[in-house]
């Protein structure tokens, strides 16, 4: 089975509300996706201050291009720090 995280940063989304909200989202539209995924992948999504005001259907677009992305072996971007 596949494993996914989301995280908010508190310095990303301030109120806890926003952050549990958009955590919510984003797992409510893994659950949908997470058949297609390779069994015993992990993912990590990082949610971002945009995401409290997109709709279902801008973060189901965002995680299809960021799941594809993966799937067709492109490197990361590299991170500050990395």
């Amino acid at each position: 089975s596949s494993r996914t995280t989301v995280v908010v940063p508190k310095k990303q989304v301030a109120k806890a509300t926003h952050r549990n909200r958009i955590k919510r989202r984003v797992r409510a539209l893994m659950r949908d996706r997470v058949a297609g995924l390779e069994p015993g992948a992990k993912i990590v999504l990082r949610g971002l201050a945009g995401a409290d005001g997109a709709t279902s259907q801008e973060l189901a677009a965002d995680l299809d291009r960021l799941l594809e992305r993966g799937r067709s072996g492109k490197p990361r971007r590299q991170g500050r720090g990395s």
